[in-house]
């Protein structure tokens, strides 16, 4: 029996309605957290209460430093800048997308002596996220 499992090869992370491919890009990562709300009261029988609370979407994705993509990776680094969201699109080679209102909270670049220069952004979504399979 074959696996379903899928690669990551072909993925893309594109910015704007556009949209654009930020290039040189490698690899993403999604995290999705909830918190719970603490509703305990004298009548609980001293058990725990909890009703669901807001949900958290960050993550982040990294690849070469490319200083030439204006409509990419300097794009995302003006919204950083300026403090304004970005129309974010993760996809995976199968042909699943999330797609959603993000700001990029933090940008990181490394330039080692024995190694090309990386460039990390991490995001944080707000409002409604959407997920479609193809």
């Amino acid at each position: 029996m074959g696996s379903n499992a899928r690669s990551g090869v072909d993925g893309d992370v594109l910015i704007a309605a556009t949209p654009n491919v930020v290039a040189e890009i490698d690899s993403w990562t999604l995290d999705e957290s909830a918190d719970v709300l603490d509703v305990t009261d004298y009548s609980s029988g001293g058990d725990s209460e909890m009703i669901p609370g807001t949900r958290t979407r960050t993550g982040s994705f990294e690849g070469n430093w490319y200083y030439g993509d204006s409509t990419g990776q300097l794009l995302l680094q003006a919204a950083f800048s300026g403090g304004t969201s970005v129309i974010l699109r993760l996809q995976t080679q199968a042909g699943a997308t999330t797609r959603g209102t993000a700001y990029i909270v933090g940008i990181t670049k490394a330039a080692p002596v024995r190694d090309k220069i990386r460039a990390t952004f991490k995001f944080q979504f707000t409002g409604a996220m959407t997920e479609s399979y193809a």
